[in-house]
């Protein structure tokens, strides 16, 4: 099987990072309390939207008794006048194809549908890039929740943000809107990249051990590019200090231990692709192709740009 299919490749890998374990845990300790808010705020590619796509999915599993949402805010020209609603509506697929429908109603009645009958009726909107959401979307998302809770329904919403985040937190603070403040932003925690060699570590092994491809095969990301080797020993982790070497040295200002993991994953991908062509079972890797594997991410160039 080609590996420019490999999920490593298509940015399709599932790797659980302690990040998402935290937020995941943390996600689960807010919706147990049946809190308004909690805000996960973070600096670009650090995988805040991988997070956010694993929180909802876990919260689905391990809460199956609460409606789950997921949802992608957009980002709209000052002035452009678009319903956070009908954006509800079209991301869980219910946009109504009638004109003159009310979305609050409609989205109202589809959250009621999938709660009913439950003892303690209680939805959850994760939402990734709510940064993007103006002012008056908060009011919108008040009157929502608002009208649940008459319902008998509790809303959470777990959101991940960029620091644009706290310029939306100082503008309502600013005009006073203390009660939207209150029930939205009142905890935001910093979300972090990979953070330690460490935590670098539990990826690759996630990598050698954690990770299956092709499905039902059996084999490990690491075992699929180098069998041979895989087979006679060879696995990413004792390589965790050099990768976190090389990544030292190519990374500056916010993300000093704190690695963009789309660039952290680009290069595992470009290394195991670098000694593919090699593999047998005397191969070695060494600090020369974790370099070139690092470079090849394009690290530096995105560090050097923000």
């Amino acid at each position: 099987m080609s590996s420019s299919a490999h999920p490593l490749v298509t940015d399709k890998a599932q790797i659980i990072t302690h990040q998402m374990v935290r937020v995941l845990r943390l996600s689960l300790d807010r919706v147990s309390a049946r809190r308004s808010a909690v805000l996960f705020e973070g600096s670009p590619r650090i995988g805040k939207s991988r997070c956010a796509e694993f929180v909802a999915d876990q919260l689905k599993i391990q809460l199956p008794h609460v409606h789950v949402m997921l949802h992608i805010a957009r980002y709209r020209e000052p002035g452009k006048r678009q319903s956070v609603l009908s954006e509800l509506c079209l991301s869980e697929k219910i946009k109504p194809a009638a004109h003159g429908v009310d979305y609050l109603e409609h989205l109202l009645a589809y959250i009621e549908g999938h709660v009913t009958g439950q003892p303690a009726p209680q939805c959850v909107l994760v939402v990734d890039e709510i940064q993007h959401w103006r002012p008056n979307d908060y009011h919108v998302l008040a009157d929502l929740h608002n009208y649940l809770k008459v319902q008998g329904i509790n809303l959470t919403v777990i959101g991940f943000a960029q620091s644009e985040i706290y310029d939306r937190l100082t503008g309502l603070q600013a005009v006073e809107h203390h009660a939207i403040v209150g029930r939205f932003f009142t905890e935001i925690i910093p979300f972090r990249g990979c953070r330690n060699v460490e935590e670098l570590t539990t990826i690759l092994a996630g990598c050698d051990d954690n990770s299956e491809y092709p499905v039902g095969s059996g084999t490990s990301y690491t075992a699929f590019f180098v069998p041979e080797a895989f087979a006679a020993g060879f696995r990413l982790v004792p390589l965790a200090g050099l990768f976190w070497k090389a990544f030292d040295g190519s990374v500056k200002g916010k993300y000093v231990n704190n690695l963009p993991m789309q660039h952290v994953r680009e290069a595992i991908a470009d290394l195991l692709l670098l000694i593919a062509p090699h593999d047998s079972a005397l191969f070695e890797a060494d600090e020369k192709l974790v370099s070139e594997a690092v470079r090849r991410s394009g690290m530096r160039t995105f560090c050097d740009v923000l």
